[in-house]
């Protein structure tokens, strides 16, 4: 016997009808008649298929778990595959546009900072010789002085020499922190535009209270709270269908906190959507104004997207 045979025999067992599931599941009728005839190129992916073969099974009194092993066989095979291999070329691509940006700007440093450095060698030898010159000038008119009065003649001691190199010293040291101070300031810059990127969780797609949302982020670390002032029934899941959480959420063993850093998407279904309270790293998953409810069961997906640098 099919799947979906089982799960329709089970459905008029209960003498439920295809609007009895669809109002106890929030699954549209044309996916749960293609489930009971087997066509599940109709559902919207392979993922979507076992969540609602799950939903139904729920919904008719059968063991989704031990119903979904049974007829794993039948079952399409989940994308996640495909899924990683996409996201990995959608990084490379990333990458690709980050460092022919960054590119020019690296090549052009190097010149920069020898460009500073002869300027500075050069600002260092033109002090020099103006402090020589003045000095020479000031000589001139004793040593010319001397020869026509007869009074003492002024020579350059060492003590003016010992000024001047401590002049030259100084100015080179200025230049030297001067340059030292701007790539300490670019390198911070850089430190901090990196640091300052805030993650976002962007709703981009909502119907008969079916969310899917995008989360960008840079972390390593992805931590899911969920948190809630009253009760509600909360189920998690990973793409693979494998439970996170599955029961009754309420104020006293509240909030659960799990940690998702290597999973490329999550699925959540719960009640009493106005009493419980979703984030992501920090970020609060904000639910569609258009909700039926609000004690209606609403079914989000949240597809994972790290932006690496």
């Amino acid at each position: 016997m099919e799947i979906g045979m089982r799960l329709k025999e089970a459905r008029e067992a209960k003498n439920l009808s295809l609007q009895d599931i669809q109002d106890m599941t929030k699954i549209q009728p044309r996916y749960l008649r293609a489930i009971e005839n087997g066509d599940f190129s109709l559902l919207p992916g392979s993922f979507y298929a076992r969540a609602f073969i799950k939903e139904y099974a729920v919904a008719v009194g059968l063991d989704a778990n031990e119903l979904l092993e049974t007829y794993s066989h039948e079952l399409p095979v989940t994308e996640e595959d495909h899924s990683i291999d996409y996201n990995r070329v959608q990084r490379s691509r990333k990458d690709t546009n980050v460092s022919e940006k960054s590119s020019p700007i690296f090549s052009l440093l190097p010149t920069i900072i020898v460009v500073i450095l002869i300027i500075g060698v050069a600002f260092v030898i033109y002090l020099f010789v103006t402090s020589g010159m003045f000095t020479d000038n000031n000589n001139t008119p004793s040593a010319n002085n001397t020869e026509q009065s007869g009074d003492e003649v002024k020579v350059r001691s060492d003590s003016d020499d010992a000024s001047a190199n401590n002049e030259s010293s100084e100015t080179t040291e200025k230049g030297q922190t001067n340059e030292d101070g701007s790539d300490q300031e670019q390198s911070t810059e850089e430190s901090t535009s990196a640091e300052d990127q805030e993650p976002t969780l962007e709703l981009t797609q909502f119907e008969n209270d079916e969310s899917t949302y995008d989360f960008t982020y840079a972390e390593d670390e992805v931590a899911l709270v969920v948190s809630t002032e009253n009760q509600n029934w909360l189920e998690i899941e990973d793409s693979n269908g494998e439970s996170l959480f599955y029961g009754t959420l309420q104020s006293s063993n509240s909030p659960v906190e799990l940690d998702v850093s290597d999973l490329e998407q999550i699925y959540l279904r719960f009640g009493e959507p106005t009493t419980i309270s979703i984030e992501l790293n920090g970020t609060m998953l904000e639910l569609s104004d258009d909700i039926s409810s609000p004690t209606a069961v609403q079914q989000v997906w949240i597809n994972m997207n790290q932006v690496t640098e």
